[in-house]
């Protein structure tokens, strides 16, 4: 995969660990520019599609599937996670006709998107063909497109694709027939969600309208071509109505693609397709005999394995000129890995718990923010090395970045703040490095407990994430939490500017209970994934630490539950008490947050030594009329640098 070329300026030069380039001349014409920006969708080059692009706030374009895009930022969103998701783009031209009126011109173009997603033996090649048309203006000298149109190619009926490949893997996407007629789809039908394995039955009319028996629900029919089926749902029961999506098969026995909502109560601003599931449809009642079959011919795929049907074959278009229209729809087709359900919910009562939606990932100038829900509580979570309550969610950063703070926050859809202790856990895991505190393991860089503290590292040091790290992250919700609806999770990084120097700090896990995940078969039995168990009562644990490097600590991250007193890091060896930290707590001993000056920062740091002897202390005070039995765990995230402190630093925070 291509690196992403990163623009800084001439002071810059000094700074070796940036890669510098020379922006390319801009185009003398609106056709180079328009190649200009093909080539730079297909070497997933941001700055130059950003370059070329208007940002205008009202300039409005359209993709396939209905997709609408007012502005810049939705756009660069989306194109970013395009560049993430796929190993490889390529767009080859078919045909470019471009008019040109004074400042103004105008083109329309045949391209092929083709897309290669998966790593290995299981790469998958997808062909999507491909129809734009735009407007380009001329701005102090440059051309810039403004707005754009995209549909689906029906050209060359029949046809090969522009240079098909012969790869085992590859998906094949051609087009024999224009028709369009509703098949006659009446009858019963059985249909599954298939992340929270859910099926229910739905009677439809010849039209596609009909009835399903979950919470009086009702399906409606709104527009069918070339075998792709869409419609909305409602659901009166439990008052929430959404949108659906499928691909009919050939034969007319069964469908297969996603559902989302579009209104949850009175949440009457959730964006289409955001959240929701996957659906498989198959029809339980004959097929009409007079139902025409050659409406079912118009939208063929080569099947990739000896399984008919549509499991390995469904293909639908991702973007051309530029990414975006249906990618929830591809990843939730070609991308699919494991996914969670709780279990405890009926269909369409849960908006995630879907790898394919259930997270998403925002950037700004200097910042990531991780969106993961809205979800409704209590929602169990797994036990195991790592419990989650939601699908993990994988993502690349598009560029090398020195993570320098970050921020958790959790509230309802609608901006209510809740309780911390709503929260379990958030665990960002970094698949690319391994761990220095537990061997054999991925790094733990960064996360939230119900502590949420923000975390701003001492200025002029950061923990490096680089844009081929694998980025993993884990949430889980506390199973006790009353229940309630449409809870949204977020997580927030910080980054350093592109300018700045960072000093590059390591990450270590230290704990009272066990941290290391290869090492819970190992637990005593009064430790759990909740944390060890506490007796009524002023109870103290410690347990014997050693590390295994040398370091200076700059930024220690606190970490424990409710009724908890105390956490701290004693060296033994040298009769040192290095860390000692106290939360804010309720009356009744619920954990608040750890105020800033209990947080310890400091640009100086202070050493820890691998031939020391340490102890890790937490003392846990549980209500004597309290007869539920209750967890606690204390551990520290350690920001350091390796090898000694220095004598004094420039940076030093207090």
């Amino acid at each position: 995969m291509r690196r992403r070329e990163l623009f800084v300026c001439v002071s810059l030069l000094l700074l070796s660990n940036l890669a510098t380039t020379v922006i390319a001349s801009e185009p003398s014409d609106p056709e180079t520019a328009i190649r200009q920006m093909v080539r730079a969708n297909a070497e997933k080059d941001l700055p130059t599609l950003s370059r070329l692009m208007a940002h205008d706030a009202d300039i409005t374009s359209y993709s396939v599937g209905g997709r609408k895009y007012v502005g810049w930022p939705e756009f660069e969103r989306e194109m970013r996670e395009e560049f993430v998701n796929t190993k490889k783009i390529e767009i080859p031209i078919t045909e470019l006709k471009v008019w040109t009126k004074g400042d103004l011109a105008w083109f329309t173009m045949e391209l092929d998107y083709i897309r290669y997603v998966g790593e290995g033996s299981e790469v998958k090649r997808t062909v999507l063909p491909l129809r734009e048309t735009g407007v380009l203006e001329r701005r102090a000298g440059r051309w810039q497109l403004l707005s754009w149109h995209e549909s689906f190619r029906s050209a060359q009926l029949g046809g090969p694709l522009a240079s098909p490949s012969a790869d085992a893997g590859s998906h094949r996407l051609v087009s024999d027939a224009a028709a369009t007629t509703m098949p006659d789809v009446s009858g019963e039908w059985e249909i599954l969600e298939v992340e929270d394995e859910k099926r229910y039955k739905s009677t439809l009319d010849r039209s596609g309208n009909g009835s399903y028996t979950q919470h009086g629900g009702r399906f409606v029919t709104t527009k069918f071509a070339d075998r792709l089926w869409q419609g909305t749902w409602q659901q009166p029961g439990n008052d929430r109505e959404g949108g659906f999506e499928v691909l009919l098969s050939e034969d007319g026995s069964e469908a297969k693609g996603i559902w989302w909502y579009t209104r949850v109560g009175n949440h009457k601003n959730i964006p289409p397709r955001e959240h929701g599931g996957t659906y498989e449809w198959k029809r339980l009642t004959p097929k009409p005999a007079n139902a025409p079959m050659s409406q079912l011919q118009s939208f063929r795929a080569t099947p990739t394995s000896s399984e008919p049907g549509l499991k390995s074959s469904l293909s639908l278009p991702v973007g051309g000129l530029m990414h975006g229209f249906l990618i929830s729809l591809i990843t939730a087709v070609f991308m699919v890995t494991s996914a969670y359900a709780d279990g405890g919910h009926n269909h369409h009562a849960v908006p995630t718990l879907k790898k394919q939606v259930g997270s998403k990932i925002t950037y700004g100038e200097n910042t990531a923010t991780l969106t993961f829900g809205p979800i409704d509580l209590p929602a169990g979570h797994t036990e195991g090395d790592m419990g989650d309550s939601m699908p993990r969610f994988n993502f690349q950063l598009p560029e090398d970045r020195y993570l320098i703070g970050f921020k958790s926050a959790l509230s309802t859809v609608d901006g209510k703040e809740l309780p911390r202790n709503y929260l379990h856990h958030i665990l960002m895991i970094n698949n690319t490095r391994p761990s220095v505190s537990c061997p054999g393991e991925p790094l733990f860089f960064g996360g939230a407990g119900l502590e949420m503290a923000e975390t701003q590292f001492p200025d002029g040091y950061g923990v490096k994430l680089s844009a081929t790290d694998k980025l993993m992250t884990v949430v889980a919700f506390y199973h006790g939490a009353p229940p309630t609806k449409d809870v949204i999770a977020t997580f927030t990084m910080y980054f350093a500017p592109k300018v700045k120097l960072v000093k590059e700090m390591e990450i270590y896990q230290v704990g009272v209970n066990i941290v290391c995940f290869t090492k819970f078969g190992d637990r005593p039995a009064d430790q759990t994934d909740e944390g060890i168990e506490i007796g009524p009562g002023v109870q103290v644990r410690t347990a014997p630490l050693k590390f295994g490097m040398d370091g200076c600590v700059k930024y220690a991250y606190p970490h424990g539950h409710d009724e908890l007193l105390l956490i701290a890091l004693e060296n033994k060896t040298k009769k040192q008490t290095l860390l000692r930290t106290v939360p804010d707590v309720e009356r009744d001993g619920t954990l608040r947050e750890f105020l800033p000056h209990q947080v310890y920062k400091d640009g100086q740091g202070f050493p820890i030594s691998k031939n020391d002897d340490y102890e890790m202390v937490m003392v846990y005070h549980h209500s004597l009329q309290n007869t539920e039995p209750q967890h606690g765990m204390g551990n520290y995230l350690l920001y350091m640098t390796p090898g000694s402190c220095s004598p004094q630093s420039a940076s030093a925070t207090p």
